[in-house]
């Protein structure tokens, strides 16, 4: 019998279940596949949004190198959904930049780049804010800049995205009972949550690790 969860979405599984049949149900040989998989698209997205900003061939190069030869504990010690996410998002990140760099509306490429910003909430939940946050800022640059047609596309994919988040979670509501996940909370000020930042806050940009072996 199979019991729904709230912990994640339904993206992973789904997406792992062609794997598992391919390796006759072996789940570490589907799981590292996917993991593998994830990782080498990693470093071309990288590349890829690196030409797109304009960086030259030694600075694609190091970026290259930085995405695909350095190990983070925020990868190292992630989740499996973590990797497909982050992945999913550069691609829509990359598709972004092409649009605003488009000269024209068009309504089938706002679709498009507002489906691959919200495809990583199909594996995390805490991508919807993300997502649209991006959105948000396309938007804040488009009024400072007084860009009409920089803000009329942040408004195609601000509505697009929203309508895809929104039926993604009324269609779990509708099938699971629950809308989303979230962690029994109490009105409160707790400090000791802090810790709960890492490793996102701060081995993201610091590696603790090596500054602890450092001064040993």
């Amino acid at each position: 019998v199979y019991v729904f969860t709230r912990l994640w979405p339904p993206g992973y599984p789904i997406l792992l279940a062609p794997f598992l049949k391919l390796f006759n149900y072996n789940i570490y040989r589907a799981t590292t596949t996917l993991d593998i998989i994830s990782c080498v698209a990693l470093i071309f997205i990288v590349r890829k949004i690196s030409r797109q900003i304009g960086l030259p061939v030694a600075a694609i190069n190091i970026m290259t190198l930085i995405a695909g030869c350095f190990e983070y504990t925020f990868i190292n010690e992630s989740l499996p959904t973590d990797s497909i996410s982050i992945v999913l998002f550069l691609i829509g990140f990359s598709l972004l930049i092409r649009l605003l760099l488009s000269k024209d509306i068009s309504i089938k490429e706002n679709i498009l780049v507002s489906f691959f910003l919200f495809l990583p909430c199909l594996f995390r939940y805490n991508y919807p804010a993300i997502s649209l946050s991006v959105i948000a800022g396309v938007l804040f640059i488009g009024s400072l800049k007084k860009d009409v047609l920089l803000k009329r596309k942040g408004w195609w994919l601000f509505v697009f995205t929203s309508l895809f988040t929104v039926a993604f979670f009324t269609l779990l509501k509708l099938i699971t009972g629950y809308a989303g996940y979230a962690t029994p909370t109490e009105r409160g000020f707790y400090p000791e949550n802090i810790v709960h930042w890492f490793p996102v806050v701060p081995s993201s940009f610091i590696n603790l690790a090596f500054l602890t072996s450092q001064a040993i």
